[in-house]
């Protein structure tokens, strides 16, 4: 785990899960790394190398990369960087709605719940139950969420594996 804005000191009580830098060594990251997951991470920071070889990581090693999306930032912030290609979607706008009025005063609005695909009820990634029934039922028991990346659309091979709606949209 990297945590690109944590107390450096935290190292001095021997961290092993924590990482301090993060890898610029092409041969050692591929060697080292199955997955790599963003969040929440100011992507202008981090080492162009890093960047570039997460790239390189994931469409030619097939190495796997979770974009947790913020609706701000993240995937927005990939825009015009080495990993935009990476991604299973096609960012139509430059960032997303959110801004610090809506985050400090409406972050709660618009609350979107989550619903399994048919394809997502095949993959271990998306389920909680074996029995599709049960893991269907978990999927519609989930609270809702209130940011999720909007202005974008999906490229022609993605399969999506759960879907977004609000009350509005009559699901």
């Amino acid at each position: 785990v990297y945590l690109q804005s944590m107390d450096k000191r935290i190292f001095k009580f021997g961290q092993d899960r924590l990482i301090n830098t993060l890898p610029t060594d092409k041969k050692e990251f591929f060697k080292s790394y199955d997955i790599v997951f963003l969040s929440r991470i100011d992507l202008a920071t981090l080492p162009r190398s890093f960047v570039e070889n997460l790239h390189e990581f994931v469409s030619e090693e097939g190495g796997g990369l979770v974009i947790q999306g913020d609706g701000c930032d993240l995937p927005y912030s990939l825009k015009g960087t080495a990993l935009e290609p990476a991604l299973p979607v096609k960012l139509t706008g430059i960032k997303g709605p959110a801004n610090l009025s809506q985050e400090m005063f409406k972050p709660l609005d618009i609350p979107y719940f989550l619903d399994v695909t048919e394809d997502g009820q095949t993959t271990p990634v998306t389920t909680f139950d074996a029995d599709p029934v049960e893991n269907q039922k978990a999927w519609k028991n989930l609270p809702p969420s209130y940011e999720l990346v909007t202005h974008v659309e999906l490229k022609p091979s993605t399969i999506p594996l759960v879907t977004a709606f609000t009350k509005a949209d009559g699901a």
